[in-house]
């Protein structure tokens, strides 16, 4: 059985994620938000020592196949993003599966770039949404970590089965919105194929 740490696990995508991941019986899941619940422990990403901790806790590199983060800390996302691939390198844990958006490279047509830049930032400006997202994607980028980068176009809550994009370079996004669902099941499909995608950014969007 293979240890799953999730950062986020609150978070509506990483929901579909647990639960998908969980239906297999493959998979021991760890977790984590800001906030506990039931099944979910508390983990401030924002402390480095404490993730560390964390990680060593729950075994480190003997135990722990993969971290699976979907975090959105706005306005400290670099700094939750330096904390975790720290934490990640001191504990030894090498696979990070990160979620992030599409449009960090700018690679939307220029209507629909214009669009998203009015609504999220400039993704060169450091202070807003997709500067943030930018900078937090060349941290992971520039590190040692067998990363994939999850990069889904605008989000919606279809239920429907949806044929997908899966772009691994960062030329210009092909398709439309996808749902939360989609992603889910990508990721989980990511997940189960560890040598796939591996220190890849992928943006996904619809046909």
């Amino acid at each position: 059985m293979k240890k799953i740490v999730i950062l986020g696990a609150n978070g509506n995508i990483a929901r579909f994620v647990s639960a998908d991941l969980a239906q297999t019986g493959d998979f021991e899941l760890i977790k984590t938000s800001r906030h506990a619940n039931t099944d979910v422990e508390a983990l401030d990403v924002l402390d480095q020592a404490a993730v560390t901790a964390f990680l060593q806790a729950h075994g480190g590199a003997d135990e722990i196949d993969a971290v699976y983060a979907n975090l959105g800390v706005h306005g400290q996302q670099v700094a939750a993003t330096k904390s975790v691939v720290n934490a990640m390198q001191a504990a030894g844990v090498n696979r990070l599966y990160w979620v992030a958006t599409a449009g960090i490279y700018g690679e939307f047509s220029a209507a629909t770039r214009e669009k998203w830049i009015d609504v999220l930032g400039d993704p060169s400006a450091p202070t807003t949404y997709f500067g943030e997202q930018a900078a937090s994607a060349q941290v992971i980028e520039a590190s040692s970590l067998d990363y994939t980068l999850i990069r889904p176009s605008a989000l919606t809550d279809d239920a429907g089965k949806q044929a997908i994009y899966e772009q691994t370079d960062h030329e210009l996004i092909l398709g439309g919105p996808i749902s939360r669902k989609t992603v889910a099941e990508w990721i989980v499909n990511a997940i189960q194929a560890p040598r796939d995608f591996s220190r890849a950014s992928v943006a996904l969007s619809t046909k």
